[in-house]
């Protein structure tokens, strides 16, 4: 559950970041109010999986057993 919000939260993130780094440049200035909302949505997002793999990843994933 935990990656599918993650997903979501990065998935509406990044395209609103990006957007207005696009659009200011150009000369619209309004929509530089939207740059820290996607960006922070984008570091919650790095958040939360950084959680769901400490969660979920234990101390000996990848080592094999002989």
């Amino acid at each position: 559950m935990l990656g599918k919000i993650q997903f979501w939260v990065h998935s509406i993130g990044l395209p609103i970041m990006m957007i207005g780094l696009a659009l200011v440049p150009e000369g619209k200035e309004s929509f530089e109010a939207i740059i820290p909302i996607g960006a922070t949505l984008v570091v919650v997002s790095v958040i939360l999986f950084a959680i769901n793999v400490f969660v979920n990843v234990g101390p000996r994933a990848g080592v094999r057993k002989k």
